[in-house]
């Protein structure tokens, strides 16, 4: 089965986490699941993939485990993947959507 999801994002919309619980309940399930493995970083890694997959080299090294996880696709990241996808050009959004995560991972 294929899945497809694409949000509907405008230049007046900013992250709203009740209108995407499907993404809220991924990102706390990364958090939670990231939370037993020691490093730094992790949210910046989460963002950087699931935004534009890439990693930056420097996170290799700091924090292999992190990213091995999230690069090998174990984890349920659908949602939050789209959405990225849906408000590439709408930066106040993603900026909401990466403040989001980052609040979670601390």
């Amino acid at each position: 089965m294929i899945r497809h999801v694409s949000y509907d994002i405008t230049d007046d919309d900013s992250f709203d986490k009740a209108k995407y619980p499907e993404v809220v309940h991924e990102v706390q399930e990364l958090s939670r699941h990231f939370s037993l493995i020691p490093g730094n970083h992790k949210s910046d890694i989460v963002i950087s993939y699931l935004k534009d997959h890439c990693i930056r080299t420097e996170y290799l090294v700091t924090n292999k485990r992190v990213v091995d996880k999230i690069v090998l696709g174990s984890l349920s990241t659908f949602y939050t993947e789209a959405l990225f996808l849906s408000s590439r050009d709408h930066s106040v959004f993603v900026e909401d959507l990466e403040y989001f995560i980052k609040t979670n991972f601390n």
